[in-house]
């Protein structure tokens, strides 16, 4: 089965082929919502152009010998959903916070609760940084960032190394829930992200008075359809897996996610279709009628 993708809306979008847990073929929707913050407002911005999509792991140096600065935002399916946060001593400039109590509302009930502590800029080895961490894992590579900033952090933290390459390859075994998840376990939340949560910094220590970033996580409803050759088009369901703060550009990046299977009785070309439900005013012109 060839799939082709049109991208009708304003975010960044990306189809890819590869394996669902239990290891049967499937393509994965991805889209990518970003938006601008500052301390001083509590709705954040569109970006204009939304930041393009991550599609391999970036690191300082050498793969295996160095931290990974951007992880691939490519993979498959994730349990829950993670909140990576990044450069908060960029966002925290001038405060001189050693502790931040990070929090993560929805309609009044509490997600996530956690104080963070500041640590050294380096590690002891070769310089790697050291990210600001919870009391649960105090050890170099845990915290915020994402699980597996250093290649050893996974392992500190009980997971298996991040199985990219099963993404395309075979395997025999189902792959646990959480094989694909990034963030400590303490910051994953037990379900997907539906916006207008709240997310609060709040220093517990530093400068006297000094203000929480409080952040309302933005909603924007994103349609998205499959249709195959000689069938119906279907509606998919992107769920948001993925919540990124990077503190030093005043980012916020949303990643939702949806599966599409890919049997070996799909024959044929398709379509896969996302538009922003807000703007959407035309369909797409493709090589022949779309059902409805």
């Amino acid at each position: 089965m060839t799939l082709e993708l049109y991208n009708r809306s304003p975010w960044s979008v990306g189809l890819f082929s590869g394996r669902a847990r239990d290891g049967t073929p499937r393509y994965t929707l991805v889209v990518k919502r970003t938006h601008r913050f500052v301390p001083s407002r509590e709705d954040p911005e569109p970006l204009h152009p939304c930041a393009p999509l991550i599609t391999a792991d970036t690191y300082q140096d050498e793969p295996g010998d160095s931290p990974l600065l951007r992880a691939t935002e490519t993979v498959p399916f994730k349990q829950g959903a993670d909140v990576l946060i990044t450069g908060l001593d960029g966002l925290m400039d001038g405060l001189d916070a050693r502790t931040l109590k990070l929090t993560l509302c929805r309609e009044g009930r509490i997600l996530l609760d956690k104080i963070l502590h500041r640590q050294g800029v380096t590690s002891r080895r070769r310089g790697w940084p050291r990210p600001w961490a919870g009391p649960m894992s105090r050890r170099m590579g845990s915290g915020p960032v994402p699980g597996h900033a250093a290649p050893q952090t996974r392992r500190l933290l009980g997971l298996a190394p991040l199985p990219t390459r099963l993404m395309t390859l075979p395997f025999q075994e189902s792959l646990p829930a959480d094989a694909f998840n990034q963030s400590p376990p303490d910051q994953r939340l037990a379900e997907p992200l539906a916006g207008h949560e709240i997310l609060s910094l709040q220093p517990m220590s530093g400068r006297p008075g000094a203000e929480p970033l409080r952040l309302r996580l933005p909603a924007e409803p994103i349609t998205a359809w499959c249709r195959i050759r000689g069938q119906q088009m279907k509606p998919l369901t992107p769920v948001c897996d993925t919540l990124w703060l990077e503190g030093d550009t005043g980012l916020l990046h949303h990643i939702h996610r949806a599966g599409i299977p890919a049997t070996a009785d799909t024959r044929g070309q398709g379509w896969v279709i996302v538009e922003d439900r807000r703007q959407a005013m035309a369909r797409i012109p493709v090589t022949e009628p779309l059902a409805t």
